[in-house]
């Protein structure tokens, strides 16, 4: 197999080389374009950083799930019914308070 660039830009892997295509020595990692003028990979930054923006908005998202694992929610629910109490209400609505949505 070969690794290829495109005419369109566009990487691919094949046994045939169509016209107007570059055999490269290996694939692109993330965020990588081929710069035909130097021919060499290059950092795509906008999308480096628009990628590492998107992962940050939902730190909130991991942090709850982490949270929310440690919790024995259906034991919680449980007693909360048997006993009339709001452990478990209680412990989501603290979990959602240390780490609000942006």
């Amino acid at each position: 197999m070969q690794n290829l660039i495109l005419a369109d830009g566009s990487f691919a892997q094949g046994k045939y080389i169509p016209e107007g295509a570059i055999i490269v020595n290996r694939p692109p990692t993330n965020f990588e374009q081929w710069d035909r003028v130097e021919s060499c990979w290059v950092l795509d930054e906008s999308a480096k950083n628009a990628a590492q923006a998107e992962y940050d908005a939902k730190a909130y998202e991991r942090n709850r799930k982490a949270e929310y694992a440690k919790l024995n929610q259906d034991e919680m629910r449980y007693d909360d019914l048997v006993n009339n109490t709001t452990t478990w209400r209680d412990g989501i609505a603290a979990i959602k308070v240390a780490h609000p949505k942006p």
